[in-house]
């Protein structure tokens, strides 16, 4: 995992959640087509060939769990917080 950025992990994180790039996109306030460009990046940073082997990565590297950004991932669509 060296060589990712901290919103690199943020994003790998995410998807390791299963996450899709809209739902990632709103809670890091970046548009979707940023973080398609962001997998494309991990792709090849961590050469996998499929989001699914990211989200292997991910998991083998203990990236799993919600990571608490500007706004909670699961916090996305369900409105305001408590």
């Amino acid at each position: 995992m060296e060589g990712l950025t901290e919103r690199e992990r943020e994003v790998l994180t995410a998807l390791a959640d299963g996450e899709d790039n809209s739902t990632v996109a709103r809670a890091l306030r970046l548009s979707p087509a940023t973080i398609r460009t962001y997998v494309s990046r991990l792709l090849a940073k961590l050469g996998a060939g499929s989001r699914a082997q990211l989200v292997a990565i991910a998991h083998r590297n203990g990236l799993t769990g919600m990571r608490k950004t500007d706004v909670d991932i699961a916090a996305v669509g369900s409105g305001p917080p408590d």
